[in-house]
């Protein structure tokens, strides 16, 4: 069986499954980081990786199931950003550190890139100035294993989200440290004689991988944030509202629209955690929410778990009038693909359908972005002749969740209860503010 080893950097984890061209995940793993994770961490932790999937597929080398990988491909963030130096152990600066630094240069660039690379450069100017290469997050693990440098473009309208040599040389930034373009998928070099591939972008990647790349197709990026995509053939104008986002897709005909809310997962998580729980009792922690009738606020059960079920049902309101204004936008009602942590929770998904009068659906993994590593992946091999068949054939619907009719009826009392106007939601939004 000829399979991917497909493979995403996260902010506190390295994920991987082996995924087959007709997308069957025959082995999948994590290692957590340590609190304070280096570059050379992440190439480690690869390795280890990597020997678990080798001694997995080796085991099965002489079985009616023997695998081939046929390639490594790795997406992660992509604002995170790594010095590689000399003499000293390369310089990682995660997307997330020292956010507040604006930079200097004019405020009406749109690239995400450059004020990170003026920040790196304030915070650690000595690793910025004496490194050979600035290099962002996914591009830095495929550089140290096949020694070839690159920045992954996933599409070439995203060029104004990234840089341009002028921009560089206005921000007074060596060309020399920062790696040419390549687009998503390219061959890079091999590792152990296995071809590398380049992945994307985590969202990106997440995006090919619930197929979300057609008219209409739509995903529910839902982990610790929160992002509704939806693609679309006829480009919108661009609202004033700040949640709304338009990029484009990846697909040259289409575009993403998308609305992002940035603490969804972490705000429950956040409650989880000031009760002396955390992220792995959530499901159960869901299970006792499902038990308490949708109008009652008085069960007898203990105040964890009713002001638990309160915040859990703000969040759902807030998604609704969030895909209300989404919607309204792009003229689009699609199903919704959900994929990240969330993805892994049945109850949260049934009542995300309950509350928003939407359906969403789950796949086989809720890594879409390493489904979409795959989808690239095979089809730069030339097993599939475009992402799009590829990605029909790799993405496979496990799950729907439909609105309960009922339960979505009580739901809608407490949503015209607590936002008596929508029609207000909508305007105070395209103002910039949503509540």
């Amino acid at each position: 069986m000829e399979c991917i080893l497909s493979v995403d950097i996260g902010t506190s984890s390295i994920k991987a499954e082996l995924i087959d061209a007709n997308g069957i995940i025959h082995k999948a793993t994590r290692l957590f980081f340590s609190e304070n994770v280096s570059a050379g961490e992440w190439v480690s932790s690869f390795e280890n990786m990597f020997k678990t999937m080798s001694e997995f597929a080796n085991k099965k080398k002489h079985t009616p199931s023997a695998i081939t990988v046929q390639g490594i491909c790795i997406s992660g963030n992509g604002p995170t950003l790594v010095a590689t130096l000399k003499n000293t152990p390369d310089k990682l600066f995660l997307w997330h550190e020292n956010t507040g630094f604006a930079g200097e240069v004019t405020p009406d660039t749109t690239s995400i890139f450059l004020p990170r690379f003026q920040a790196f450069r304030k915070f650690y100017p000595e690793e910025f100035e004496n490194s050979d290469l600035i290099i962002s997050g996914p591009e830095y693990l495929i550089y140290r294993l096949t020694g070839n440098a690159f920045t992954i473009l996933p599409e070439k309208r995203f060029t104004p989200a990234y840089w341009t040599d002028e921009l560089l040389l206005k921000a007074n930034i060596n060309l020399k440290k920062i790696p040419p373009f390549v687009k998503a998928g390219s061959y890079a070099g091999d590792y152990r004689g296995i071809p590398v591939y380049c992945g994307a972008p985590d969202f990106i990647s997440a995006i090919i991988g619930t197929n979300t790349l057609s008219d209409g197709m739509a995903c529910d990026r839902a982990g610790t944030s929160e992002g509704f995509n939806i693609c679309i053939e006829t480009k919108p104008q661009q609202p004033e509202c700040k949640n709304l986002r338009l990029l484009p897709s990846v697909m040259p005909e289409f575009w993403n629209a998308s609305y992002m809310l940035n603490d969804t997962g972490k705000r429950f998580l956040d409650y989880l955690n000031s009760t002396g729980k955390s992220f792995l009792d959530f499901i159960d922690f869901m299970d006792k929410i499902k038990e308490i009738p949708i109008l009652e606020n008085k069960h007898n059960v203990s105040q964890n778990i009713l002001t638990g079920k309160k915040i859990i049902e703000d969040i759902g309101f807030e998604l609704r009038a969030s895909l209300d204004i989404l919607e309204n936008w792009t003229k689009q009602k699609p199903v919704y693909i959900i994929s990240g942590g969330q993805a892994e929770n049945a109850v949260w998904s049934q009542m995300k359908a309950d509350i928003t009068g939407r359906q969403f659906a789950v796949t086989q993994t809720p890594n879409a972005e390493l489904l979409g590593n795959a989808i690239l992946s095979f089809t730069e091999i030339g097993y599939y002749p475009d992402l799009k068949t590829a990605a029909n054939s790799i993405v496979k619907t496990q799950n729907s969740y439909l609105p309960n009719p009922e339960n979505h009826k009580l739901y809608n009392e407490l949503y015209f209860e607590k936002f008596s106007n929508v029609k207000c939601i909508n305007k105070k939004c395209e103002t910039g503010f949503l509540f």
